[in-house]
Order: C-alpha cells, then sequence, then structure tokens
C-alpha cells in the first residue's frame, strides 16, 4: 500500500516540475522591427541569456567586417517575442537585398499589427493601417500600408498569416 502512494506523491510533485521549461524572451533583441523595420544589429552575436532557446543554428558565410551573407536559420524552442510563441528566425542577405523573418507558432501573432510602424514626416504609420503618406523624400514619394504591413520602396514589414510570420525586407538604393 505504500509504494503505489509514494508513487502518486513523487508523480503529482515532481513530473510536472521535470516537463516545466524556461521560456526565454527574444523581444528585446527584436524590438527594432517594431519601429522602421530595424534589423540592423541582429546579424551581430546573440545575447548570452538568449542561447539556452536555441535549438539549432545554421550558418551563413561571415564577412571580414563580422557581417553575414547568404542564409542564417535560428530554430527555436520555448522561445517567445512580443508575448507570442516563435519557432524560428530567418536572417537573409546578398549584400543587397536583405530580410528578417519571424516565425510563429500561431495565428495570434496578428494582433501585434498595431505595434509596429514606420515613422514619417505626418507621424507613425502603422501596419495595421490602410493607408498612403506622400513623402518626396521617399525612394517611390509615397509610403502605404495596407493592414499587414508597410512598403517604402526600399523597405517593407509584412504580416503573413499564412507563414505565420513577420518579415522586414530591405534593397540597397
Amino acid at each position: 500500500m505504500i509504494k503505489p502512494y509514494f508513487a502518486l506523491v513523487f508523480t503529482c510533485l515532481f513530473i510536472p516540475t521535470l516537463a516545466t521549461a524556461k521560456t526565454v524572451d527574444w523581444s528585446d533583441y527584436l524590438a527594432g522591427m517594431k519601429a522602421d523595420c530595424d534589423t540592423y544589429n541582429l546579424d551581430k552575436a546573440i545575447p548570452a541569456n538568449l542561447k539556452p532557446s536555441i535549438a539549432k543554428i545554421v550558418n551563413h558565410r561571415k564577412l571580414d567586417d563580422g557581417t553575414y551573407i547568404g542564409k542564417r536559420v535560428i530554430a527555436l524552442k520555448n522561445a517567445t517575442a512580443f508575448g507570442y510563441p516563435i519557432t524560428k528566425i530567418v536572417l537573409d542577405s546578398t549584400g543587397y537585398v536583405g530580410s528578417t523573418d519571424i516565425y510563429f507558432a500561431n495565428s495570434d501573432f496578428m494582433k501585434l499589427r498595431n505595434q509596429f510602424y514606420l515613422n514619417t514626416k505626418e507621424g507613425k504609420l502603422y501596419a495595421s493601417e490602410k493607408r498612403k503618406v506622400i513623402d518626396p523624400d521617399s525612394f517611390d514619394g509615397v509610403l502605404t500600408a495596407d493592414g499587414n504591413g508597410y512598403d517604402t520602396g526600399l523597405a517593407a514589414l509584412t504580416f503573413d498569416l499564412k507563414g505565420k510570420s513577420i518579415s522586414c525586407s530591405w534593397a540597397a538604393a
């Protein structure tokens, strides 16, 4: 009678703690994406506090200046960004065009659209909006938001429901 009771107590007390993994929040590291799709520093060294959530990294070629060219895939486990679970981050660059993509575990990330914006002469242009801002200083002369992102002519932010991702893409002028 003691053995079954002991097994039950052991299972109730210790198994849940063994199965619980600490979630690592990547929000600070990826915060630049929220304002103007700033991903400039993401291709540098990953901070030590984020490394426990990295399942695997497939690197691209490192240049002499410390930047990378090609595709770098960071597969994640027990990771979040902006309050939602993420599965991987992909950094892709040829030196002339590139993108940074965050992949989410589910479609709830679409609620973030009103937190991502482009600073314009008329104020913030949010990814969730559907409007155009005339800006003669921009590449195309107009900045456009379509409810799922924005486009400047040289940079774009896209919320992709089907791919469960947020993408910041850019091209050199």
